[in-house]
């Protein structure tokens, strides 16, 4: 589990969990009831909140059923991972950083910073200030 404890986090986790866990059992895949048996001794989730887990990454195009089993559609696997954790290996779930190996993002970062790039001023938005009615002032013509 990740350190971090709000809910959205848990979730989260659990959801990728539960990708991992059906993606090790491919191309085969697995039933329903076996999904749910896991989630539910791994993360103490009830049947329904692994299936509502299940039919939300159905809709999302990440989960099929083929032949009565629930396989991952890898190339939307790949996608999604590479937005909610782009820390992690897609392959294994593996923090990147464990393995020896920066994320995209760190990476993207890093490359800028070898360049020297920082961020322009000019790219900020123009604070505005208000007046004491809550109304945004009027700019000042620059003279």
């Amino acid at each position: 589990m990740s350190i971090s404890s709000d809910g959205a986090t848990v979730r989260r986790e659990r959801i990728l969990d539960m990708l991992r866990y059906i993606r090790s059992f491919m191309p085969d895949g697995l039933a329903l009831g076996q999904v749910q048996l896991y989630m539910s001794m791994a993360h103490g989730l009830t049947y329904k909140t692994s299936q509502q887990y299940v039919y939300e990454m159905q809709m999302g195009g990440i989960l099929m059923f083929v032949g009565g089993a629930l396989r991952v559609h890898n190339s939307n696997f790949r996608k999604l991972m590479s937005l909610m954790a782009p820390d992690r290996d897609p392959d294994t779930g593996e923090m990147l950083s464990m393995m020896g190996l920066r994320s995209p993002t760190q990476s993207i970062l890093d490359e800028e910073e070898d360049r020297g790039e920082e961020e322009d001023p000019k790219d900020k938005p123009e604070k505005r200030r208000r007046d004491g009615m809550g109304r945004f002032k009027k700019k000042e013509a620059e003279g």
